[in-house]
């Protein structure tokens, strides 16, 4: 696999070539091809690269490891070498923070991602725009058989040694993703404490947007099959905070229930005019 490519740390012609264990994140950027390309080199897709290209997790103590970016077309490829096994939990938390916190930044964007994270070796030379191996193909798979629906699907191995990460979730067909509408270290106390945090404004509500925007441009079956996931995703999420608000709301809570109440989508109404 052959991209344009780029390093966290260094220009791509300074890196050597390396070959070792690492966790490796592949997005597939979906409706990207759809964006304006009335001019030679979009501004609007540079920025939601360069915004991938630039992201470190937030709140993380981030060990000093070798991260290496491919880019090409719709398709983003990040890789983060082990130092050693004893820092390879942390490693593959770092990523799958990483691929929460991409998603919601490209929703800045109306931007949704498929996407993949597997752990393997991997070979890659930044210099030769050149990147392969068993974690880079599992990524891959995962992002385009495991991640059906518009969401980035995780490698049990990952996913199970790391249950307690507070943005993966498990879907009811028993396949493991980045739920990246949760705000577990906020919403989920039982206080409604919506109105202190960006939550509502950036992801929520965006969302919502992006949703609706990708939905527009929806013509063929396999997209509407992934539409109707998202609706049900998404709204799953938004009942999920209505809910826990329902008996302790006080009168300051009303306007952002009412908020929450309209981030809401029919489903039947959404997709009934592309059924026909």
């Amino acid at each position: 696999m052959c991209m344009e490519s780029d390093t966290t740390s260094q220009s791509p012609r300074e890196k050597r070539e390396h070959t070792g264990e690492a966790v490796v994140v592949f997005l597939d950027i979906l409706g990207f091809r759809r964006m304006d390309d009335s001019l030679h080199f979009p501004q609007e897709q540079r920025d939601a690269i360069q915004a991938l290209r630039d992201r470190t997790p937030r709140d993380t103590d981030s060990p000093a490891v070798r991260a290496d970016f491919y880019s090409f077309m719709d398709s983003i490829v990040r890789v983060l070498f082990f130092e050693s096994g004893e820092t390879r939990d942390a490693f593959r938390r770092h990523e799958m923070q990483w691929a929460q916190e991409a998603q919601q930044d490209l929703l800045k964007y109306g931007l949704l991602v498929q996407g993949g994270i597997a752990e393997g070796k991997v070979h890659s030379s930044p210099a030769e725009e050149m990147v392969f191996g068993s974690a880079v193909s599992m990524a891959y798979e995962l992002a385009s058989k495991a991640a059906y629906f518009p969401r980035v699907a995780v490698a049990p191995s990952i996913a199970e040694a790391n249950e307690d990460f507070g943005w993966l979730g498990k879907w009811r067909d028993e396949t493991w993703f980045i739920d990246y509408l949760r705000r577990p270290d906020v919403l989920w106390r039982g206080e409604c404490v919506v109105t202190k945090v960006p939550w509502l404004t950036e992801v929520l509500e965006p969302h919502k947007r992006a949703v609706l925007s990708y939905v527009a441009g929806v013509t063929s079956q396999k997209e509407l099959a992934r539409c109707a996931w998202l609706v049900l995703y998404h709204n799953q999420s938004v009942n999920a905070v209505l809910w826990s608000k329902c008996t302790t709301a006080s009168k300051g809570e009303e306007e952002v229930r009412s908020r929450l109440q309209d981030c809401l989508m029919q489903t039947d109404e959404l997709l009934a005019s592309k059924k026909t």
